[in-house]
């Protein structure tokens, strides 16, 4: 077959053989002609820029700006390169095939002006040929045989089933990708049905079915598990306090399970309907798990609630034998027991219970503590967060245990089992990467490590419906019609890896926003410059591409990286390093370390550890809101209208009184808040003030003990630690001696009242300190 670009050979022989494979692919396969026409003009500017003596930039883009620049090409040439550069870009995550052949007549033409401008730079130029576009194979003008035809379709089969076979090979972790065991089959249609189009993906299919708006999303006690919800379960701690409470003797009881929407409530007493069958049926018909329910039509929610409780009012409290599970949020119970209750004329009365629940602190953001009660017992998800505690920092062996049932190359894991049955079908999708991505151990607890942190600095909580929601969105991308139809080039994995889909997802989720914050873009260390300089700097981009663990490089086909590739997607490439192997970027995260280990000796009862926390806030007290002078603090009053001449203050005094946890011999800290207390015995009273610390406000007092100056909306933001300071004044009786501070010399005075050693009068002092 003589090719239309054959007269290059002599001059450019790479331009010439991608100029054949862009006329072969033309009409059987317009995305690779798209691609491979990108290939070409980069070779040709490559050698036009040689042949000019001109220094390669090793960039396309800038390429084009140097010869045009140059006045080796003129406006429309420059035009036509950018034109066939931008959509071959584009064919690698917009390959529509209509669209492709649309575009592929203006790329043919823009091609041959490339060329004909291109072979004018050698002193001997070939020959060009008169325009004309490629022929159709099935063209009877070719002189093409039906026996053409067959070979030319059988050749491109052949074709496209090795570059199938390769691209098993190269992405599969694993390369046992196929099994023929039924056993295995059956035990993925138990959890999705068999899917009888062989182009619809098993894995996509499961995957669907973790997205909040699945009906699947909403559970119901009194239902057992679906079989994915089963298997996807996790035994937390909070189960095992609950089935504690449960076991009680039987007696007249009121059992309590408090927490928040979509957190898991549901879903443990779904649970235990089929792993403790036994059990949930002495509670049959004696669990109310939706307090925001009505039951009739004439009564509201929190009518139906009381008429729930009534057996456990002050009246009836001592009578009868009923046990009753009440699984119920937070802020449903606050507004039932002090605006409901009250305003509600029945009779019936709560003091007990309410006692009870005070007592507890479940309204404060202390752990919950309530004592032993014969009628009531309780356990909260506030107290159990999604993450542990430990001497390193904060881990989630929970969020781990789950994303290794998802996400282990096991023969039990459904999700694997959908993978290969995908695999067999030559379904390869960026969904099928992502889960490559996601088998990598390190991935896995890197991101967890994410969510865990984000956790604690944002003092939130993420419920189950969330993860999973989030596991959905981060492995699927949001235009995933389109996606699908795409081949997996590198491009399509740049753009839309999960890395990117962390960092950069636009939904407007708690959790997805604190994962945004995250972003590694958004920090800076020396390790992240030198990477910046490498990528800038080196024209050979293995450098940069060795700093990736073997199996992200070779899930992500990272090995094909070219210099141009790198630069366009910096960011991406930078996400995906940080994802796989963090290390290489060095972003410190002290401050949120040191608050965790603080975390973890307050709640093991480690009071010497929490030794440097306390000098820290008393530094910083002291650096903000007061004054020190020979061993004697002074506080100003941070209530009063601020001058923009001076300062007052007053003497204080007040000493570290730390306070913790009891004492435990723990590993790991399940039971916790996200926030910790310290005191000061304040003034000659020993009066005990507390203090709650958040991130935040660690993160901020930490700053000021370094010597930042706090602004306006520090101040703002950190109003408990003001208060806190003012308190202390308030705690200190010495009221003869105020200090006065000029706010433009620095200069202290102070203004004592003493009694004069003369008379029987006092006088007043006021004397530079």
């Amino acid at each position: 077959m003589e090719y239309f670009f054959s007269f290059l050979k002599p001059i450019n022989p790479k331009a010439e053989e991608l100029g054949q494979i862009v006329q072969d692919k033309y009409y059987a396969d317009p995305e690779s002609a798209l691609l491979n026409s990108r290939k070409m003009i980069e070779v040709i500017v490559n050698g036009w820029l040689e042949v000019s003596g001109l220094q390669n930039t090793y960039n396309l883009n800038d390429n084009i700006r140097v010869l045009l620049t140059e006045e080796i090409i003129d406006r429309l040439i420059a035009t036509d390169l950018h034109y066939v550069r931008k959509n071959g870009n584009n064919a690698a995550h917009e390959l529509f095939t209509k669209e492709a052949h649309e575009i592929l007549p203006k790329i043919w033409s823009s091609l041959y002006n490339i060329v004909e401008s291109y072979v004018l730079s050698y002193e001997n130029p070939p020959i060009v040929p008169k325009y004309a576009p490629p022929t159709p194979p099935t063209a009877k003008s070719d002189g093409v045989s039906h026996d053409d035809i067959l070979k030319i379709v059988e050749e491109q089969l052949k074709a496209k089933l090795q570059a199938l076979e390769s691209s098993k090979k190269t992405v599969d972790v694993n390369p046992t990708v196929t099994t023929d065991s039924q056993e295995e089959k059956n035990r993925l249609h138990d959890f999705v049905p068999q899917i009888e189009n062989s182009n619809e993906s098993y894995l996509y299919n499961l995957l669907s079915r973790l997205n909040e708006s699945s009906k699947e999303a909403v559970e119901s006690a009194e239902l057992p598990l679906s079989s994915l919800k089963q298997y996807l379960h996790v035994e937390r701690p909070i189960e095992k306090k609950l089935v504690q409470l449960l076991r009680q003797s039987e007696q007249k009881r009121l059992t309590l399970l408090i927490g928040s929407v979509g957190d898991g409530k549901s879903h443990i007493l779904s649970h235990l309907q089929s792993a403790d069958p036994e059990l949930m049926n002495r509670y049959k018909n004696k669990i109310w798990n939706d307090a925001t329910e009505s039951l009739s039509p004439h009564k509201t929610a929190m009518e139906t609630l009381f008429e729930k409780l009534i057996p456990f009012s002050d009246q009836l409290l001592t009578e009868g034998s009923d046990e009753f599970v009440l699984a119920i949020n937070l802020g449903v119970l606050h507004k039932f027991l002090y605006d409901f209750v009250d305003s509600f004329d029945s009779g019936y009365t709560f003091t007990s219970l309410i006692g009870y629940i005070e007592q507890s602190g479940i309204f404060e953001n202390e752990i919950s503590a309530a004592s032993q009660h014969e009628y009531f017992s309780m356990v909260s998800f506030s107290d159990y967060p999604m993450y542990e505690l430990t001497k390193s920092g904060v881990e989630s062996e929970f969020l781990m245990k789950i994303l290794s049932k998802m996400f282990d190359q096991t023969r039990d894991n459904p999700f694997y089992l959908a993978y290969l049955e995908d695999a067999k079908q030559g379904i390869d999708s960026i969904v099928h990467r992502n889960f490559l991505l996601m088998t990598n151990i390190n991935v896995r607890r890197n991101f967890v490590n994410l969510i865990a942190r984000s956790l604690l600095k944002e003092k939130a909580v993420l419920s189950m419906r969330q993860f999973f929601n989030l596991i959905y969105e981060v492995m699927v991308p949001g235009n995933w019609s389109n996606i699908s139809k795409q081949k997996i080039v590198l491009e399509t994995l740049l753009m839309h890896g999960l890395h990117q889909k962390i960092f950069t997802s636009q939904n407007d989720s708690p959790i997805s926003v604190m994962l945004r914050n995250e972003d590694p873009i958004a920090y800076r260390s020396e390790e992240i410059d030198q990477i910046i300089l490498q990528i800038n700097l080196e024209s050979d981009v293995s450098g940069f591409v060795s700093r990736f663990d073997e199996s992200t490089r070779q899930t992500y086909q990272l090995d094909l990286l070219d210099r141009e590739l790198v630069t366009e997607h910096t960011q991406s490439l930078l996400r995906l390093l940080y994802l796989s192997n963090p290390r290489e970027m060095n972003i410190s995260q002290t401050t949120v370390e040191s608050f965790s280990k603080y975390l973890y000796a307050y709640y093991t009862g480690q009071r010497y550890e929490l030794k440097t926390l306390y000098e820290k806030f008393e530094n910083a007290l002291m650096l903000w809101f007061g004054f020190k002078k020979d061993q004697k603090k002074y506080l100003f009053d941070t209530s009063a209208k601020v001058s923009k001449r001076y300062r007052i203050a007053k003497p204080v005094s007040f000493t570290l009184d730390p306070i913790s946890m009891s004492v435990k011999n723990e590993e790991q800290v399940v039971q916790f808040r996200n926030s910790l207390f310290i005191q000061f015995a304040v003034g000659e009273s020993k009066q005990r003030i507390k203090l709650e610390i958040d991130y935040k406000m660690f993160s901020l007092i930490t700053k000021i003990d370094q010597g930042y100056q706090p602004s306006k909306i520090d101040f703002d933001d950190a109003i408990r630690f003001s208060e806190f300071a003012n308190a202390i004044r308030t705690y200190n009786s010495n009221n003869e001696e105020v200090l006065i501070y000029i706010i433009q010399t620095g200069e202290t005075f102070v203004l004592k009242q003493e009694l004069d050693p003369f008379s029987s009068e006092e006088k007043i002092v006021f004397s530079k300190l």
